[in-house]
């Protein structure tokens, strides 16, 4: 879930052997289009983070982050037009002539 300033918060990844490890994050959208927001545009990117996990032959693993794509989702959002109904009624008056 997103906080209020746009960042999110992943848990932890746990490694249980040595090797190389890609994670693909994508924006999680609305499966049913009438729940997504009007008028934004969804950004489609993939991030891609890559992990290597070594050994230090003495039972222990450790996992570093070599290669990140990129850490911002960027969603565009257009006003939507809307309209306005202005609704008048005529009255007429009779005058004496002079």
């Amino acid at each position: 879930m997103n906080a209020a300033n746009g960042d999110v918060a992943f848990g932890s990844i746990t490694f249980t052997k040595t090797g190389t490890y890609t994670v693909q994050i994508t924006e999680d959208l609305p499966a049913n289009v009438a729940d997504r927001a009007p008028g934004v545009s969804y950004s489609t990117k993939q991030i891609l983070a890559t992990f290597e996990v070594t050994d230090d032959r003495v039972g222990n693993l450790t996992a570093t982050l070599t290669q990140f794509t990129g850490d911002t989702f960027i969603n565009a959002y257009v006003k939507q037009p809307t309209e306005a109904v202005i609704t008048c009624k005529q009255r007429e008056e009779a005058q004496e002539a002079e």
